[in-house]
């Protein structure tokens, strides 16, 4: 795995590169998130493909500026990504914000990806996304120690995660001793969440028809972002590239919650959709 950049719209943007030879992986992250999100799916699949996880502008080790944190930027991040490495056949997997983008990205390059998108925000209640401003306005901005941050993400998904990608996430989404020795505080822009909140429009479902690429949609069994409504009716547009996979006992932090599940599902998908290109090499 090695660190690189890219620069685009003026900034310096970061992500990973696992190696591996074969069709392109992007990984996408979810608001708050880092490409290190990400780390679990990746090594299961670098045997079999080049992976790449990129750190959205205000997250990670990617710049962060004051403003410009529409999902249209972090689509034109992302498609200039796949520009610069000159990507011909590149599969986008997102959860919940890398999942948006990704479903837009498909939507206009329906030759170049294709997408797994883990419990986007689709029918979601306008409810549940000022709740979810609110939450990101009111995070702490640092915390005194790590049991603290344990006390954190407990409160928000429940003691049921995964302890070791939990410490992972701890690793790659703060930064020790800030503000103050001892402390530690929040690596993106707290500007960037409650920016891509505010600035969420709820017409993802105008892309559903434009998607001709294979496309897994994964759902937390207990979702608020992904609705019911939205599950079914997906289901019910009877679109034969669509594939569905719901994830039980989980709400929107399932990759937290089920690890294990979420990326057996992601990751048999893309080997079996691969399988026939990687056979013709």
């Amino acid at each position: 795995m090695m660190d690189k950049y890219y620069h685009h719209a003026g900034l310096k943007l970061h992500y990973l590169d696992w190696g591996g030879g074969g069709e392109a992986i992007l990984f996408l992250h979810g608001t708050t998130g880092n490409a290190h999100h990400w780390d679990f799916c990746a090594r299961r699949l670098q045997e079999n493909f080049r992976v790449l996880a990129l750190d959205f502008r205000g997250h990670g080790d990617s710049d962060k500026p004051a403003s410009g944190y529409r999902k249209e930027d972090y689509l034109a991040d992302v498609t200039a990504l796949i520009r610069e490495l000159e990507l011909k056949r590149v599969s986008l997997v997102g959860y919940s914000l890398g999942a948006l983008v990704s479903l837009a990205c498909a939507a206009q390059n329906p030759d170049l990806v294709r997408a797994v998108l883990v419990d986007p925000s689709i029918g979601t209640p306008p409810g549940i996304i000022a709740h979810y401003q609110r939450m990101a306005a009111a995070a702490p901005p640092s915390f005194s120690d790590r049991e603290d941050i344990h006390t954190y993400f407990y409160k928000k998904y429940g003691r049921d995660v995964d302890l070791t990608l939990l410490e992972e996430y701890i690793k790659w989404g703060f930064l020790p001793d800030t503000p103050m020795p001892g402390q530690w505080s929040w690596k993106h822009s707290r500007q960037a969440a409650v920016e891509t909140f505010a600035t969420r429009v709820e017409d993802n479902h105008l892309y559903l028809p434009h998607i001709s690429c294979p496309t897994l949609f994964i759902r937390a069994q207990n979702s608020q972002m992904f609705s019911p409504a939205a599950w079914n009716n997906l289901q019910e547009m009877g679109k034969g590239n669509f594939l569905f996979a719901e994830v039980p006992d989980a709400d929107h932090g399932l990759i937290l919650q089920r690890p294990d599940v979420v990326a057996d599902l992601i990751c048999n998908f893309l080997l079996d959709v691969h399988a026939p290109s990687r056979h013709r090499q």
